[in-house]
């Protein structure tokens, strides 16, 4: 007669969640806790608004899974969109079809990023200083625009762009652990 219970430490056949791979056991009996996420991100991502839209959802709900708390993932949805739309707005100058490489890993308590692509050089083959301009105006009639590299500067460190070939390559920093 066969025992209705697999030995101790090995998952049951009858259990649909242990067959499926969702719950293993520790050979002590003791639940281990699931797989984590991948800890490193890359996207091919078309050079269009809409994608870089798509693109930025995505990878916030990718870091929201990887416990990456709010305030870091809006800091580094700041970051990664000023990116993104220089690439598609300046590097491609707006044109349909083409496509540039995002990478992201983390570690301990650091967002490493590089964005990648096959655009224009930055001018002068280095990022903009990124400094605010003195804008003597009232706050509701500040310009849109103009901010994104400060923006940058300012939440990101260890900022290094180089032009190898025909590849333009940004890679920096963003420290984690900001308070929620």
């Amino acid at each position: 007669m066969k025992p209705d219970r697999a030995p101790r430490g090995v998952p049951s056949r009858k259990d649909p969640a242990d067959a499926a791979g969702s719950k293993s056991r520790t050979s002590d009996g003791r639940d281990t806790p699931p797989p984590q996420p991948a800890r490193s991100l890359s996207r091919s991502i078309e050079s269009t608004p809409r994608d870089v839209r798509r693109a930025l959802k995505t990878i916030s709900g990718e870091l929201a899974l990887q416990g990456i708390g709010e305030t870091d993932r809006e800091a580094i949805e700041v970051v990664l969109a000023e990116c993104m739309n220089n690439v598609v707005e300046h590097a491609f100058g707006e044109t349909p079809g083409r496509r540039f490489d995002l990478r992201l890993h983390i570690a301990d308590d650091q967002l490493f990023c590089r964005v990648e692509d096959r655009g224009k050089p930055m001018p002068g083959l280095a990022p903009p200083a990124g400094r605010l301009p003195d804008l003597p105006v009232r706050l509701e009639d500040l310009p849109e625009g103009g901010f994104g590299w400060f923006l940058i500067r300012e939440l990101t460190c260890d900022l290094r762009y180089c032009r190898r070939d025909d590849r333009n390559s940004l890679t920096f920093q963003i420290p984690l652990g900001r308070c929620d």
